[in-house]
């Protein structure tokens, strides 16, 4: 018998027998056929057999590839074959060939399984992986050749990829290879083998052969691996240092070559970076690592601390400097601390003009802090300004230097900064002795213990800091000499500032500017006399200054000084009124381009007799300072002394001014000075003068400057302090300001508070009121020139007059200020001297008959103007038309204004004034002034807008409307004015116009807001309530009662169309004020008349407008009132429209008015889309009555209005006709896209989504119902409320489509075929019951499947193609025709009938068909594979099955045993080449025999 295995035992024999094999060739043959042989049988190996030890594997020889300079495992094996268990896999040749035999896989080739099963080696040790890798580094193999470098990348990342993989999995497995390797060339750069020492991660400079980056392939793929053999993530420092030392002690003193100085320059710069990163000293590193060797200009290798470097060619050499190589640059070369030749030579030359200088205490931070309270931008000049005029200077002057100068001869880089713009100031004085120590001590200048000087060197000087972080100034005196000093409190700027030394001092000399001279420059000394003078240059602070400042990181630029300027020359007027020296100040813009300088500058002058006076006082004031610090005097002891003086400012603009300044020292005997400040007096802590002064512009007797022009007025301590005190003068005093800005007042408590209050009250004040009356004598004099000058009862007279009063009246000092505040104390002192001392100082000003005369009263005999401070009072301008009609009804005001009045209310004095009870009381007696009743225009009141500002302003009296009785302040609609009467009523209503022939029954429209809350009084009897009763009576004044009333409906007229509106604007009005107003009252005494504007189609289709009677409303739709959501109710408005529904003409009522439709008057009488059972009535009767315009319906249009029915369902169920309505209505659109009435027919809901719809529909027309296209799901509600039901698609095509299937085109049959089966049917097949049961036979019985011969044929008719056997046995025609022999079509066919089995008469007549192809001459390939598959079929179906009766089975088997249909088989070449058959050699097919 054939068989197709070999045994175990004939396996391990052939096995052995391949080793005792001479012919090396017949020896592989033999190989390779027992390997196939297991590769096609690898059960036999499970155990059955054992070939480890057996020696029939052939080794691997050193491949061609394979470098000569390294050793090959396989050529140390004498044997031609290994057994298994010596032999390792071919796969590992890369990694372990080099030390371990590979078996030779390229002559017999192995399969995975096969070397598994024969347990080849496959699991290397790290060692070993060690082990090649070390071969290799010591191989000393030429990379540069191109085979070798091929070969070693792969052999290395085979190794890489497997050491990767067991540092995944243990990184502690790696330490015998860490140990092996440690200094070993294994990673492969190009064509380099290198040491981990040489290699970084992550380097982007490349510096062969002394650092490298490793690839971006070996770090991704084998980055754990490297890691634990030593790769660092970055070069260090350290790193650095070992190749610049390497390299020096390679080199020695030796010159290096140009691309070794570029690598040794390279490094030196990764160096300093690296050290800048890390924060690193040069002290740090070279304790670490070494000393620093860096390159010499000479190209050799020197230790840094012996270079500098050259940054200054110009500055004579010295044979002892050695320069850093010009290859390194300044800022890597400093990292290093390499000093530069400016600096060495400063250090050197600096002896005998440099001494230490600055402000000896911790600054950055106090200093800070002081500028926190500079708020104002000018502050630096003031402060520059106060110290020029403490140190005796003249003339002061600020410039803005925008230039960036040019030059190199400088005293070292760091004075650079003062080449760049600044702002520079300069004074004709120049410093002493004692400024200098004054500057350097913060907040204790050299003036410190003389009051009288105002701030001169001390804490105010800091506020230079604001704009520079480094001042310098070039000053030259007798005393000194000339110095150049700088300041830097941070000690960073300057050679030789410290933290204790914060600046230096430079004595000048010729040598010094010669040398220096570019620095000099800076002090514009072509500009400006330098002998006896001083000049600040304060570099302003750059963005790069501003990032390190401590103590400000605001940029300073040139732009900011001009707005410095600008600000300041708004006040440069002002600033000189007080100072007690300078008499001139200039500002001075030098633009970058060294264009002409542009200035501006304010002078002061005063006449020789005021000069002497203010002399005078200024000495006594000297004096009495000198005293108090001498204590050989008191303050409650000092005299009482004043001056009074002229001031005339003039600028470089042509502007003149004129004031007047009054000064006063010392307290009135009276005065109770309190205790804190005679203790701090007593005690040293307070040594001020109770010293202070008032300054007014005076205004010129010319026209052009008789009003004058009010700036800000200011308080001064000398000069103006920032921020505006409100009052209408300038105030100065010897106040204690705020101790570190020095720019506000103290008001922190204890005696500093004290004497500010004392000072202001006892010293201001007086001055004040006495400067008010210098003022009104003044006032006085200019009256009297000008009536000297004008015609006595001239016009322009009287407003000269009251502009001359006004400016008076307007130097007051304002109430207002907090009760705590100093100008409160201030103000109340001012208004309790003015009634104290009876002064006139309060003006009547009367304007009769064109005359103007001005009569002067103390504050208690004359009344005042209304006050504004109510919040109820008028506005400005009506308060000023107010004055002058109480002026022309004979009420006499005084002429100061309400601040003057709030004043002295606000110092407790009493004073009368106007109000509200006193003008009406006035206006019951007014008899004369008010002859009434006549046209408002004849009477004193003039207009009714003045009427109504008086009637505003009488109305603030609260008992106003139960006073009004016989005032004259009623005006009708028809413009006379009469006086109030409750036996005269009058309407009060918007709304006189509907009736026009009767305003005078009307208050004017102009007062109706006024009176409008006097309706809802019942005590008020003057008004009555205009209602739509009041107007259906006077109606008839309007409107024809023959043509308007009691008619249905009536032609609309355009001349009625305004007042038609006004009339409906009322009524909405009047129901919207009434909440009780019933609405059938409101329009019941209107009911009768056509007064409802109405739109409504004519029978061609035009729109024609009529006038409804009001009772007949609810017929009209008003389709402006909507309903939600809003996109709906439009197209519900445009579906209606269409169908010439009759509709509210809104236009004619109120259509800009927003509606609401509960309560607005016609909306409430009117149907809307608010009342759906109102809207389906209305429809229903247009129907009924033939008007509804049907023809221009449109399916979408009819879909909106149903939809609108559906959603408001629960109102139509309240009316039981509402079902009968909506199915008479003519808008139920079918499937077959008619627009019908579904009154007398069933109707049934199909989906308009539904594809049947999209199909042939000639199955309709045997249908005797009506299909209702469902277009919208919003539908669901109504159509259930029509008892109109939904029907699926099943039912429709069992009871309607299949029934009448053969009515359908081809096209249409398969189309509903498809659909049934894609849809129908697998809904269906997935449920149970009867209408699965009925579909699945009902198709069983439908003939929809068609053949060649034109006739439809059931599924029963046809086979499954899908069954192989019936598929190679059967004709083509005995299957489905395409489509429907596609697997989704013959899934659904199965079901319904298709033949899918094998009966036995049918296998018995294939067995014989193919019995019979084999003995013909037709057999072939073809009939060998029916033999098999119908052989097949009858094991593995019809024996298996239980679809087959035992008697049939035994019929079956009976008749074919002597059939010859099967076919028989050869035995496997193969194993009888490897083991031959007895007695055989070849073998050949024979014919087909039997199956027993």
């Amino acid at each position: 018998m054939i068989k197709d295995e070999l045994t175990p035992e004939d396996i391990l024999d052939r096995a052995k027998s391949i080793s005792t094999i001479t012919e090396k060739p017949e020896a592989l043959r033999r190989c390779r056929l027992l390997l196939s042989h297991l590769e096609n049988n690898p059960l036999v190996l499970n155990g059955k057999i054992d070939l480890g030890n057996v020696e029939f594997l052939s080794v691997l020889k050193r491949p061609a590839e394979h470098p000569k300079e390294l050793p090959w495992a396989g050529e140390n094996v004498s044997e031609r074959f290994l057994s298994p268990n010596q032999l390792w896999v071919a796969s590992l040749k890369n990694l372990l060939g080099l030390v371990k035999p590979i078996v030779d896989e390229r002559t017999v080739p192995l399969s995975d399984n096969i070397q598994a099963k024969l347990k080849l080696k496959n699991t290397p040790t790290v060692d070993d992986v060690a082990g090649q890798l070390y071969l290799i580094c010591n191989a000393q193999l030429d990379l540069n050749e191109k085979q070798n470098a091929m070969y070693v990348q792969a052999v290395m990342r085979e190794a890489y990829a497997y050491l990767q993989n067991e540092a995944e999995k243990n990184p502690s497995a790696l330490l015998s290879v860490q140990e092996r390797l440690h200094d070993q060339p294994f990673i492969l750069v190009g064509t380099n083998l290198l040491k981990p020492q040489q290699v970084a991660f992550e380097w982007s400079t490349a510096l062969p052969p002394y650092l490298y980056e490793l690839p971006l392939e070996l770090r991704t793929l084998y980055q754990d691996f490297f890691q634990l053999m030593g790769v660092k993530q970055k070069f260090d420092y350290r790193d650095y240092m070992v190749v610049l030392q390497g390299i020096q002690k390679q080199y020695d003193k030796k010159r290096l070559g140009e691309k070794l100085c570029n690598v040794v320059v390279t490094l030196v710069r990764l160096l300093a970076v690296e050290m800048k990163t890390k924060l690193l000293s040069t002290d740090d590193v070279e304790k670490d690592c070494g000393s620093i060797m860096l390159l010499d200009n000479a190209g050799l290798m020197q230790p840094r601390s012996l270079l500098c470097f050259n940054d200054c060619p110009w500055v004579p050499d010295d044979s002892s400097f050695l320069y850093v190589s010009t290859k390194i640059d300044y800022h890597t070369a400093s990292v290093f601390g390499v000093r530069t030749k400016k600096r060495e030579n400063i250090l050197r030359i600096a002896e005998g003009f440099k001494i230490p200088f600055g402000q000896r205490e911790k600054l950055t931070s106090r200093i800070k802090r002081i500028l926190e309270g500079y708020n104002e931008e000018d502050e630096i000049l003031k402060e520059m300004l106060q110290n020029a005029d403490d140190a005796g200077a003249t003339e002061i002057a600020f410039i803005n230097d925008c230039r960036h100068l040019e030059g190199d001869h400088l005293l070292d880089d760091n004075w650079r900064m003062i080449q760049g713009p600044a702002l520079c100031v300069y004074n004709n004085a120049p410093f002493q002795q004692s400024d200098i120590v004054g500057i350097q001590n913060l907040g204790e200048g050299s003036k410190a213990k003389d009051v009288y000087k105002m701030g001169r060197y001390g804490v105010g000087f800091n506020v230079v800091y604001k704009v520079t972080d480094v001042p310098t100034f070039l000053t030259k005196g007798d005393e000194i000499g000339e110095c150049l000093c700088a300041l830097d409190p941070h000690s960073a700027y300057l050679t030789g500032a410290s933290p204790d030394t914060t600046g230096i001092m430079l004595r000048v000399n010729d040598t010094v500017k010669e040398t220096y001279s570019d620095m000099f420059k800076c002090y514009l000394h072509e500009r400006f006399q330098q002998q006896g003078s001083t000049m600040f240059r304060l570099p302003l602070r750059t963005r790069e200054m501003a990032q390190k400042s401590k103590i400000s990181h605001t940029e300073s630029t040139s732009q900011d000084v001009t707005q410095m300027f600008q600000i300041f020359e708004k006040q440069m007027l002002d600033i000189l009124l007080f100072v007690n020296n300078v008499k001139k100040i200039r500002l001075i813009q030098i633009p970058e381009s060294e264009e002409q300088a542009e200035e501006y500058s304010v002078t002061v002058s005063i006449s020789p007799e005021d000069e002497i006076n203010k002399t005078m006082f200024v000495q006594h004031v000297q004096n009495t300072s000198r005293d108090l610090r001498q204590k050989s005097l008191k303050i409650e002891d000092i005299e009482t002394r004043s001056v009074s003086y002229t001031v005339k400012l003039e600028d470089s603009r042509g502007v003149s001014e004129t004031w007047l300044v009054f000064q006063r020292i010392g307290f009135e005997s009276d005065v109770q000075i309190p205790d804190a400040v005679k203790d701090a007096f007593l005690a040293g802590e307070l040594a001020m003068l109770p010293l202070a002064g008032c300054a007014v512009q005076l205004p010129s007797f010319t026209a052009k400057e008789k009003n004058v022009a009010m700036r800000s007025r200011k308080l001064y301590c000398f000069l103006p302090l920032p921020g505006n005190t409100d009052l209408p003068i300038h105030i100065n005093g010897q106040f204690i300001l705020d101790h570190e800005a020095r720019r506000r007042l103290e008001d922190g408590g204890g005696f500093r508070k004290a004497w500010n209050m004392t000072l202001i009250e006892y010293v201001v004040a007086p001055c004040y009121l006495v400067l008010l009356n210098r003022v009104k004598s003044i006032t006085e004099e200019n009256i009297q020139l000008l009536r000297n000058k004008c015609n006595a009862n001239s016009v322009g007279l009287s407003t000269d007059v009251k502009s001359y009063i006004a400016n008076f009246t307007a130097l007051f000092p304002s109430p207002g200020y907090s009760a705590e505040s100093f100008w409160r104390t201030m103000s109340t002192s001012v208004y309790r001297l003015a009634k104290s001392s009876c002064l006139p100082l309060l003006p009547i000003l009367q304007t009769e008959l064109g005359k103007s005369e001005v009569n002067w009263h103390d504050p208690t005999s004359c009344y005042f103007r209304i006050s504004l401070s109510n919040q109820n009072t008028p506005s400005q301008s009506s308060f000023q038309l107010l004055e002058n009609i109480l002026l022309d009804i004979g009420f006499s005001i005084t002429a100061c204004p309400d601040q003057v009045y709030e004043g002295f209310v606000e110092a407790g004095v009493e004073v009368n004034t106007v109000t509200p009870l006193a003008v009406i009381n006035f206006l019951h007696s007014a008899t004369e002034v008010l002859d009434l009743p006549q046209k408002i225009e004849k009477t004193s009141l003039m207009s009714a807008e003045r009427l109504g500002v008086l009637i505003e302003y009488c109305k603030l009296e609260d008992k106003f409307l139960e006073m009004i009785h016989e005032t004259p302040l009623l005006l009708t609609n028809d413009g006379i004015l009469r006086r109030f009467s409750s036996e005269h009523p009058v309407y009060i209503t918007e709304f006189m116009d509907l009736v026009p022939e009767n305003q005078e029954l009307f208050l004017h429209q102009s007062f109706i807001a006024l009176f409008t809350q006097a309706i809802c009084l019942d005590s008020c009897a003057m008004f009555l309530k205009f209602t739509p009763a009041d107007l259906a009576d006077k109606i008839e004044s309007v409107l024809t009662k023959e043509l308007y009333y009691n008619k249905k409906k009536v032609p609309y007229n355009e001349e009625f169309g305004g007042w038609l509106k006004r009339l409906w604007i009322f009524l909405r009005q009047f129901a919207h004020d009434d909440e009780k107003c019933n609405t059938d009252d409101l329009y019941r005494p209107l009911e009768n008349w056509c007064l409802l504007p109405v739109l409504q189609a004519s029978g061609d289709g035009k729109m024609e407008s009529y006038l409804y009677q009001v009772s007949q409303a609810t017929k009209v739709l008003d389709l402006n009132v909507g309903t939600t959501p809003v996109d709906i109710s439009q197209k519900i408005v445009t579906a209606l429209k269409t169908l010439h529904v009759p509709e509210l003409y809104v236009k004619q009522t109120y259509n800009d008015i927003d509606v609401i439709p509960e309560k607005d008057i016609p909306q409430v009488l009117c149907a809307n889309l608010s009342r759906a059972d109102y809207v389906l009535k209305a429809l229903s009767e247009a129907f009924d009555d033939g008007v509804l315009n049907t023809d221009c319906a449109t399916e979408e249009m009819c879909n909106d209005i149903l939809v609108y029915f559906s959603q408001n369902i629960i109102a139509l169920e309240i009316d039981d006709d509402s079902d009968e309505m909506l199915r008479n209505l003519p808008l139920h659109l079918t499937i077959g896209k008619e627009l019908v009435s579904i009154a007398d027919s069933d109707a049934y809901i199909i989906s308009s989504h539904s594809k049947v719809l999209q199909m042939d529909l000639s199955w309709m027309d045997c249908c005797d119902v009506v299909f209702i296209s469902k277009q919208d799901h919003k539908l669901i509600d109504l159509y259930n409320f029509l008892d109109c039901p939904e029907m699926d698609a099943v039912d429709l095509y069992l009871k309607y489509i299949i029934p009448h299937f053969q009515r359908l085109t081809i096209e249409g049959k398969f189309q509903h075929m498809e659909y049934i089966k894609d849809k129908i049917w697998k809904e269906c097949i997935l449920s149970t019951g009867e209408r699965s049961f009925r579909l699945q036979e009902t198709l069983r019985n439908l003939q929809f499947l068609p053949k060649k011969d034109g006739k439809w044929y059931p599924t029963s008719h046809f086979y499954d193609p899908k069954q192989p056997v019936l598929k190679t046995m059967l004709e083509e025609e005995r299957f489905p025709p395409h489509p429907y022999n596609t697997e989704d079509w013959l899934t659904c066919l199965r079901n319904i009938g298709l033949r899918t089995t094998i009966t036995c008469d049918m296998y018995l007549k294939f067995a014989k068909e193919i019995a019979d192809e084999a003995e013909s001459d037709n057999y072939s390939e073809e009939t060998e594979e029916k033999s098999v598959m119908l052989v097949t079929y009858l094991f593995n179906k019809i024996l298996t099955s239980h679809d087959y009766s035992a008697d049939n089975l035994v019929g079956l088997l009976s008749a074919i045993k002597d059939i010859r249909f099967l076919l028989p088989g050869l035995p496997n070449e193969e194993l009888h080449d490897l083991i031959p058959a007895h007695g055989q050699k070849n073998w050949s097919r024979k014919k087909h025999i039997y199956l027993l």
